[in-house]
Parts: structure tokens; C-alpha cells; sequence
């Protein structure tokens, strides 16, 4: 195979990983994806591009790992749920209800070691989740200031006078919508990726 034509360092590290992960290929498939790539890369990610232009032509590739699993031939490839990736789900969303912190840990690890996720996909997973739902009802449970309490008193002689303590309403919406939500986001972004291939 010729040597591949200069690219920008982000991309020559790329390539390295690349190969690496595709030495598992037989030859046949594995010549032609290199010398695609090399060409995309080349084109994409020369030695003048900017490393955001760089950056961002390889996260349209995703991971090496990925690009070796989706070349492999078709009677070697895993079929069936990707029970590791599955696994990550569920423990980055309820593990740490389960067993708190350490449920959530394992989770994330599983999202590391993941080859179908692309990288954004892992720092999504991993910083949009810190610590799962159960890190959630654990922080309500230790932040008593976030809810609001109402409450009713009367002296002598005056009219009953109620109110609430605390965070107005909206805020307190607002934010059980932030937290809960983006996780639920980031699920359905993972998940989806995993249907997609």
C-alpha cells in the first residue's frame, strides 16, 4: 500500500488508531476501507486545515473501533442487542438508584469502552449524567433549600396569614425540568444511536 498523503496530526493520530483496530479485518476489506479513508482524510483534514475543521471531519467518521465494527464481513459481524451498551444505559440511568454512586461508576465505564458511540456521545453520557437519577433524589434529599414549604400562622387578633418559603415555583419547575430532562435527552441520543448502528 502507498504511504498516505500528509494530513494534519489530529488526523495522522487518527489514522494510527485506525490501523491498529483494523489489523482484526482480512485483508480484503481492510485495504480498501484504509485507502477510503486515507483519500476522505487527505481531503478533509489535510495539513492546512484548522484543527476545528479536522475535529469535526473526524467526528463525522466516528471511532476507529466503530468504523472497523461496521467493515467487518458480514457473516463475522455480532448480531443481536449490544448487551454491553445496553448495559450502560441502564446503569448510567438507574444504577446508582440501586447502588448508589458505585451503580452509575460501572456505567460510565461501560460507556468508555463502548466502540458503537462516538466519542461526543461518551461525554455526553458520562457529563450530562453525573451520578444518574439516583444522584438527583439523593441531592433533593440533601437540599432541603430547593423545595418550597408553605406554611400558615395566626397571632392574637390578627387574620390568618399563609405564604411559602424558599425558591419561587417557576425556579423550582424550571430546574426539576433541567435535571431531569437532559439525562432523558441524552438517553434517547444514545439509544437512538444504537438503532441506527
Amino acid at each position: 500500500m502507498t504511504p498516505s498523503p500528509r494530513v494534519h496530526p489530529l488526523a495522522e493520530r487518527f489514522r494510527r488508531q485506525l490501523r491498529t483496530a483494523a489489523r482484526e479485518l482480512p485483508a480484503r476489506p481492510r485495504r480498501p476501507l484504509l485507502e477510503a479513508i486515507d483519500a476522505h482524510l487527505e481531503e478533509a483534514a489535510g495539513p492546512d486545515a484548522t484543527e476545528l475543521e479536522v475535529r469535526t471531519a473526524l467526528e463525522r467518521l466516528g471511532s476507529p473501533e466503530a468504523i472497523v465494527a461496521a467493515a467487518q464481513p458480514e457473516g463475522t459481524r455480532l448480531r443481536g442487542a449490544p448487551v454491553l451498551e445496553v448495559a450502560a444505559l441502564l446503569l448510567l440511568s438507574l444504577g446508582s438508584l440501586v447502588v448508589p454512586v458505585l451503580g452509575w461508576l460501572v456505567g460510565a465505564v461501560l460507556v468508555l469502552l463502548s466502540t458503537r458511540w462516538t466519542r461526543v456521545d461518551k461525554l455526553l453520557g458520562i457529563l450530562v449524567w453525573p451520578g444518574g437519577f439516583g444522584a438527583l433524589w439523593l441531592f433533593g434529599l440533601a437540599a432541603p433549600g430547593v423545595h418550597s414549604a408553605f406554611s400558615c400562622s395566626q397571632l392574637a387578633g390578627q387574620p390568618l396569614r399563609c405564604g411559602s418559603s424558599g425558591p419561587p415555583l417557576a425556579l423550582v419547575v424550571l430546574l426539576s425540568v433541567v435535571l431531569l430532562g437532559a439525562p432523558l435527552l441524552v438517553l434517547v441520543r444514545l439509544a437512538g444511536r444504537l438503532r441506527g448502528g
